[in-house]
Order: C-alpha cells, then structure tokens, then sequence
C-alpha cells in the first residue's frame, strides 16, 4: 500500500474514532493511540501522540508527545523533543556515532549504549513532557523532554524550556525563567484547591461567563 494511501486510511479512521470529539486539518500527523476527550482541533501540518484534554488546542506546524490537560491553548510552531545529546565530561563529542547504539548517523562505531538519548516523564517513554490545564503556551516555544508545565501557566512566545515550571508561572526567554506569576499567591492557592476545569461539561455551558470574572468565580464557589 502506498504511503500517500496509508495516511488517508489512517486520517478516516482517526476521524470516525473521535468523531464529534476532534477536528483534524490538513497534513496532520496523529498517533493512532492518541486519546482526545472533547472539544478539540489540530490545526495544519501538526503531529500529535498523547492524551489531549477538553477544551484544547494545537496551532499549526507543532510537534508533542505530551500529556495536556484541559482547556489548554498550543500556539503554532510549539515543539517538544525528547531527544538529547552529552555535551559536558565525561564525554569528549556530540556525535551518537560514537556513544550510541540507535544508528543516528547510518552507522556507529559504539558496541555498547553508552548516553540515555531520549529525556521523558518519569523516564517511561510515554510522554515527552506533560502541561497542566488551563495552559497558555505562544508561539515557537521548544520544551525540552521531561518537562512538567504546571496548571495555569503561560510560556512566552519562542522561550526554550529547560525545567520544570510551577503553577499559573509567566516564563519566558532563553532559557525560559520566571518573570512573574499571573495572580497573588492567595488566589493562586484557591485556583488549585477550587480546579475549576474539573467540572462537567454542562457546568461550562451554563457558567461560562464566570471564567471572564474571577471575582465573579469566587463568588459562585464561596456560596457553593
């Protein structure tokens, strides 16, 4: 089977699998184990392999393995990749040809593994990096393997993030640092107790506009 007629029998299966739930554009790349819980689109020229929450999104032209929580907003250009290389002592190159076994180069002198190439959550391969919910991440961000992005957190656009980055955190530059914090602490504090984004779905339908109040928020959960 040509690889043109795999893609294609592989995009309907995709879409009759999470149709209602997912809106794929053109020239996306999705794994077939991907899972998607509502209300979310890829946009052109993506690739996606992970769990991706309600309400979510994923611009143009980017690249996860990641677990992403709900009501999370991808940029285009947003790249995570795993992959990493020695470049300090012990090791005198960067070159896998001569640490690895995985044949980079076409071919390697190396007869035994000798660097962990690929960086991912607890080490288990199964996601290159996890983001929270309620995640701003801009345009041309690259994550590094590994990385937790915590709840509520916002990456500023073409940042390169090294480590970990803690709830509802503004962080940007290269490497990506912290500049400031999108609520006092008190309000933050309550913001992870109450999980707003953890509520039914027929919850948002009917209090959506809470979420442009946070005053407004407090309110509805202080009388709850």
């Amino acid at each position: 089977m040509h690889c043109w007629m795999k893609q294609l029998l592989k995009r309907w299966i995709l879409r009759l699998k999470w149709r209602g739930k997912l809106q794929l554009e053109q020239g996306c790349d999705i794994a077939l184990q991907a899972q998607f819980e509502g209300m979310n689109k890829i946009y052109s020229h993506s690739s996606f392999g992970g769990i991706l929450g309600y309400g979510s999104y994923i611009g143009h032209h980017s690249s996860l393995t990641a677990k992403i929580g709900r009501f999370c907003s991808i940029s285009n250009h947003v790249i995570c990749n795993a992959g990493i290389h020695p470049f300090q002592a012990p090791f005198a190159t960067t070159s896998p040809c001569l640490f690895s076994l995985r044949k980079q180069n076409g071919a390697t002198f190396a007869t035994q593994q000798m660097f962990t190439e690929c960086k991912t959550i607890n080490n288990k391969g199964l996601f290159d990096c996890e983001i929270g919910n309620d995640v701003w991440i801009c345009e041309g961000v690259f994550i590094n393997g590994g990385i937790h992005i915590a709840d509520g957190a916002v990456v500023l656009a073409h940042a390169v993030v090294t480590k970990d980055v803690p709830p509802y955190a503004i962080v940007g530059g290269v490497p990506a640092k912290i500049i400031g914090y999108r609520y006092d602490e008190a309000t933050i504090k309550w913001l992870l107790n109450v999980q707003w984004w953890n509520n039914p779905i027929a919850w948002f339908r009917a209090h959506w506009s809470l979420l442009c109040n946070i005053d407004k928020l407090k309110a509805y959960y202080d009388k709850a």
